[in-house]
């Protein structure tokens, strides 16, 4: 007799399509969650590329200005800019999914991914004209004036630097609230 029953209500349109919209429903829900948990993967993976490129600047950097100093040599190249734009895409697709400190964290990141960029782009700028005075044997004083005005520059952007990959990390190891509240200070990231 019950199974009659549940028999009959399972036999009705109106239940069938019922229980279509549920499970339809689910699919969703969970395809969605899903999908939101890769692109919030997909915004670690890109943090963790920045803190590559942000090595490898380091490195660079470190490169240029000894062969300033040590070699009166300058290389004019331009440096590749940070994904600062993949990262607020990525933030503001993820955006249900973090913390507010989270949040906050990022737009640091990328507001010092932003300068850095352009203390970078500054040095470029500075690089060519020193390189032309050296190329060209132009006097000694207006090489040095313009060469010391880029090593100020390499020198603002190794702390920079140095300043970006410790928040990268501490951002990748979970610690929001510690990039948002610390204290940073020019003399921790001067070498």
């Amino acid at each position: 007799m019950i199974s009659g029953i549940l028999l009959d209500f399972f036999n009705n349109a109106s239940t069938a399509a019922f229980l279509g919209a549920v499970f339809a429903y689910l699919l969703v829900q969970l395809t969605d969650r899903r999908r939101l948990r890769r692109k919030r993967d997909l915004l670690y993976r890109v943090l963790q590329v920045n803190h590559g490129h942000c090595e490898g600047k380091i490195v660079a950097v470190t490169t240029n200005k000894q062969m300033l100093i040590q070699d009166n040599t300058v290389l004019p190249a331009p440096f590749l800019r940070f994904g600062v734009d993949d990262v607020k895409a990525l933030k503001m697709d993820t955006l249900d999914q973090l913390t507010s400190t989270e949040v906050r964290a990022l737009d640091g990141l990328c507001y010092t991914m932003t300068e850095v960029d352009n203390i970078l782009t500054l040095i470029y700028d500075l690089a060519r004209p020193v390189y032309k005075l050296v190329t060209e044997n132009a006097p000694a004083e207006e090489q040095q004036a313009t060469a010391k005005k880029l090593l100020t520059e390499y020198d603002s952007a190794l702390v920079n630097l140095r300043r970006l990959k410790q928040m990268l990390e501490l951002f990748l190891a979970g610690k929001a609230e510690t990039v948002v509240t610390k204290k940073y200070s020019t003399a921790e990231f001067q070498a």
